[in-house]
């Protein structure tokens, strides 16, 4: 168990996740090349780091990229960009549902261990996916901003023998 105080305002938290978006782009910046090149030597462990440190941006922008081109190829060519847009929006809808079922997921198993009322348990499971869905500007901006570090303020002091008392 892993006890860490998180930000509490959504300024730091973005703050904090630009760096670490940030951080996954350079890394993968520095070793994707030879991480992919292990994949196709069918090395499972190149897989796995490239799993884990490929930068969900790198999906999106390559994802955005192929739908951009198919609207201006339906456009171009004179489609309706209805059935696009309702693609766009069914998407988005099932992302939304993947990401719900996961905290749902997890606020079930661990709801004892989450110290807030019952409301608040079922209510951060249906907005943890909009939480979620803002790494999507910060993996964007992370591409194009310099990012420096800068200390997140914490103000919880809690001794552990508190912690476990409140358990």
């Amino acid at each position: 168990m892993l006890y860490d105080e998180q930000p509490v305002l959504l300024s730091q938290s973005w703050r904090q996740r630009m760096r670490w978006a940030k951080g996954y782009l350079q890394v993968f910046g520095k070793y994707g090349t030879d991480l992919i090149k292990g994949i196709f030597r069918r090395d499972f462990s190149c897989f796995d780091m490239t799993m884990n440190i490929m930068p969900a941006v790198v999906l999106s922008v390559l994802c955005a990229l192929i739908n951009g081109f198919a609207s201006l190829a339906a456009v171009l060519s004179g489609e309706s960009l209805l059935p696009i847009v309702f693609s766009l929006g069914e998407s988005l809808f099932n992302m939304y549902l993947t990401l719900f079922a996961i905290g749902a997921i997890t606020t079930v198993t661990e709801w004892k261990q989450i110290h807030v009322s019952p409301f608040k348990k079922i209510f951060y499971a249906f907005t943890f996916p909009l939480f979620m869905f803002t790494y999507i500007p910060i993996s964007v901006a992370a591409i194009f901003r310099k990012v420096e570090w800068k200390p997140i303020e914490h103000k919880i002091k809690i001794s552990a023998a508190e912690l476990k008392r409140s358990a």
